[in-house]
C-alpha cells in the first residue's frame, strides 16, 4: 500500500490547501493493483479509501504492508481505537508497517 501526490492537471486552477493523492493497493498473488484518489492523506481519509476498495474489489486481503508513515499508522490513540480490528505488525527498526485485516465483514 501507499500513497501519491497527484500532480494538477494543466490547465486546473490550483488550490493550495487542496491536495489529491493516489491511495495504491497491490495484491502480491495477481499483481492486480486497486486505487482510490482521496483528497488528503490522514488516517481517516486513507481508512475511508482503503474501504472503497475493499467494497469493489474481488480479492480478499489477509494483511496489508505499508511504511511507517502516519497516515497508515495512526496516532496511539487511533491504534487503541481500531484495536480488534486490524493487528498491528510493526517491525522494530521501524522500516515497515503491517497489519492483519480481522474484521473484512464489517465494511
Amino acid at each position: 500500500m501507499d500513497l501519491k501526490l497527484l500532480p494538477p492537471i494543466v490547465g486546473e486552477k490550483i488550490i493550495k490547501s487542496q491536495k489529491e493523492y493516489l491511495l495504491t493497493l497491490i495484491d502480491d498473488t495477481t499483481r492486480q493493483a486497486n486505487f482510490e484518489i482521496i483528497q488528503g492523506k490522514n488516517q481517516h481519509q486513507v481508512r475511508t479509501g482503503l474501504i472503497k476498495i475493499f467494497r469493489r474489489s474481488q480479492i480478499e486481503y489477509k494483511a496489508i504492508l505499508s511504511d511507517n508513515g502516519k497516515e497508515f499508522k495512526g496516532s496511539q490513540k487511533h491504534q487503541k481505537q481500531i484495536n480488534g480490528y486490524y493487528k498491528a505488525k510493526t517491525k522494530p527498526e521501524g522500516q515497515q508497517h503491517a497489519v492483519t485485516v480481522t474484521g473484512r465483514n464489517e465494511y
